[in-house]
This record gives C-alpha cells, sequence and structure tokens, in this order.
C-alpha cells in the first residue's frame, strides 16, 4: 500500500514539474504589443446601397489589452474598439459605436442606431490587420506609433 502511494506522489510530482516547465515565466509576452496605434477602417460600398467610408483614429494597447475610439463614444458617428490581443497575435475584437450617416451604414440604419460587429485581427511586430465579421466587408489596418 506505501509503495502505491509513493508512486501516486511522485507521478503527481513530475505532472506538477512538467507543467511548470510549460508555463510562460514571463508576463511580457502578453504585453509586447503594449504602444500607441494608429487604426484605419476601410468599408467598400455595398449592393444593398451602404455607401462606402473610411474611418481613422487611435488605439492603445496595454497589458496585451486594445482600446480605440472615433468620435465622442456614446454620440452619433462614434466607433469604439476593444479586445484581447493573445500573446501569439491572434485577436476577436469588438467594434461598436453609433450610426452617424444613415446612409453609410448597414441597411441604412437611423442616425443614432448602435451597433456592435466582432473583427478578427492578427498582430505582428508594428502591423496588424483584421476584418469585419458581419453584415458588410470591411477591413482594419493597425500600425504601431515608434
Amino acid at each position: 500500500m506505501m509503495q502505491g502511494r509513493k508512486q501516486g506522489i511522485s507521478g503527481f510530482l513530475m505532472m506538477a514539474v512538467a507543467a511548470m516547465v510549460f508555463l510562460p515565466l514571463d508576463t511580457s509576452v502578453a504585453a509586447s504589443f503594449d504602444g500607441n496605434w494608429d487604426v484605419v477602417v476601410i468599408c467598400p460600398a455595398e449592393p444593398n446601397g451602404a455607401k462606402a467610408f473610411t474611418l481613422r483614429y487611435k488605439a492603445e494597447v496595454k497589458n496585451g489589452v486594445i482600446h480605440g475610439q472615433y468620435g465622442t463614444k456614446d454620440q452619433p458617428g462614434s466607433q469604439s474598439i476593444d479586445g484581447q490581443i493573445e500573446p501569439n497575435g491572434t485577436a476577436m475584437l469588438t467594434a461598436s459605436g453609433l450610426v452617424g450617416n444613415p446612409e453609410a451604414a448597414y441597411k441604412q440604419k437611423r442616425e443614432n442606431h448602435p451597433y456592435n460587429y466582432k473583427v478578427s485581427a492578427r498582430f505582428e511586430g508594428n502591423k496588424g490587420t483584421g476584418s469585419r465579421q458581419q453584415d458588410r466587408s470591411c477591413t482594419f489596418s493597425f500600425a504601431r506609433k515608434s
């Protein structure tokens, strides 16, 4: 009985040591994208009648979390982008805001209508790209400021 218990403890210790070897010890990896970024959103005209538009705004990444704001939050024509950038550079971000120009909005939503959608993004070094995941085609580009 004692022999089985020793083997159980020994096996547990080996698994614990192995797990520690594979755990990231350096938290700087998660923060490797930290800094100030320029964001450009390009949405071409859509067959449903939505007009093309481009947004340019600033974002900050802190501890691997991005937050950017176009316009004044909670005002027509605004957009926020938020989310976690994984250490490998992948991110599923959320863009949200209030419609400003109904002619450029998906399905010509009225002014001040809230919207939100997912953006699949990939960051590498000082740049990143992303694409809107629903409703209409939009591309995102990110450039870290030096």
